[in-house]
């Protein structure tokens, strides 16, 4: 097997912006979906991703390929649309219920695992057409599949160089890959796919930084930042998100913080200040002792929120306004009281 269609490592993967995770040094970058690779909470699509499973014919040479990223996307609109082209595709006399292989990755993201044996379903998938078990995929758009043209092609040329006689069709690649319309067809689907998922990750990361410079909350963790409830709703969507979260700095926080940054750029060594703060008794966000690393990100990785220190817009804001007098060290008002 084409070690590319495995794990093809020299595969660029684009920059993602969708989700973010909250850490305690604030809002951390992910990869667009790595945070929903877990299954499905919706119970109408989980219940139908089980039945697949039970009735799937682990003897038949024909496949059907589902994939699910998000929440808000649908195992049963999938399902419909694959067994429309299997039925159309097949004999008339083929049982679409009891005659199909499934193969079902659920909360697993095609932009971070770009290839199928990524996946663990498509590893599987791979592996059956690998070893002959199966001549037929069926999927309903390209985009389940790949959302990586490199990855893609990859797929093409394991399969005309490897398994030329495998059908592998879905509803926007009518005609099947072994053949040049088909080939084609899915080459641009591939490229498309990329390139709606690049446009969502700048249209995304754009929302972030606006819900940011609207001191948002983004994170539940932010060193020299706190939260408040500002009395008025998050609305997304023209959905209600519940209450709406604003942050505004904790100056006794940012008074430390600046310390310890001044200590770093004096020549201070990062473990020399931490052990410092855990003397003091200084913990950090989230009320441990530091460790290096949290106290290195800070340092040389600062949040996005903390540019927000520095925006005029912001200037006039009663809690913008710095206290006269700066916390020092040993900063007694931060340490933690046994």
């Amino acid at each position: 097997m084409s070690e590319a269609v495995l794990r093809r490592n020299d595969t660029p993967k684009p920059q993602n912006t969708e989700y973010w995770i909250e850490t305690e040094n604030g809002c951390q970058l992910l990869d667009s979906y790595s945070i929903n690779e877990r299954h499905m909470t919706n119970d109408e699509d989980s219940k139908v991703a089980r039945e697949l499973r039970e009735s799937s014919n682990p003897n038949s040479d024909v496949s059907g390929y589902l994939r699910v990223s998000d929440p808000n996307q649908r195992v049963r609109s999938q399902v419909k649309q694959v067994k429309e082209i299997i039925k159309r595709e097949m004999p008339a006399d083929f049982d679409v219920d009891k005659d199909v292989r499934w193969f079902i990755d659920e909360g697993v993201s095609a932009t971070k695992n770009t290839n199928l044996a990524d996946r663990p379903d498509g590893k599987k998938l791979v592996e059956a057409v690998d070893s002959g078990q199966i001549n037929y995929i069926f999927a309903k758009k390209v985009d389940r599949m790949f959302r990586d043209n490199e990855a893609g092609g990859a797929f093409v040329r394991w399969m005309n160089d490897k398994h030329p006689n495998v059908t592998f069709i879905t509803t926007d690649t009518p005609e099947p890959l072994n053949t040049p319309n088909g080939e084609f067809l899915f080459t641009i689907m591939c490229a498309m796919a990329r390139r709606y998922a690049a446009d969502l990750s700048v249209v995304s990361k754009d929302g972030m930084i606006a819900s940011q410079d609207s001191l948002e909350r983004t994170s539940h963790a932010v060193y020299g930042w706190d939260d408040y409830d500002s009395g008025r709703r998050r609305i997304t969507q023209n959905k209600d998100k519940g209450p709406l979260y604003l942050m505004k700095p904790n100056w006794k926080e940012q008074d430390c913080r600046d310390w310890f940054i001044q200590e770093h750029k004096n020549g201070a060594s990062i473990s020399s200040i931490r052990k410092k703060l855990n003397k003091w008794g200084v913990p950090n966000k989230s009320g441990n002792k530091w460790t290096d690393s949290a106290l290195r990100n800070q340092i040389k990785r600062p949040a996005q929120l903390h540019q927000q220190l520095h925006n005029l817009k912001h200037q006039d804001k009663p809690e913008f306004q710095r206290p006269s007098r700066k916390s020092t060290p040993p900063f007694r008002a931060l340490q933690v009281k046994n």
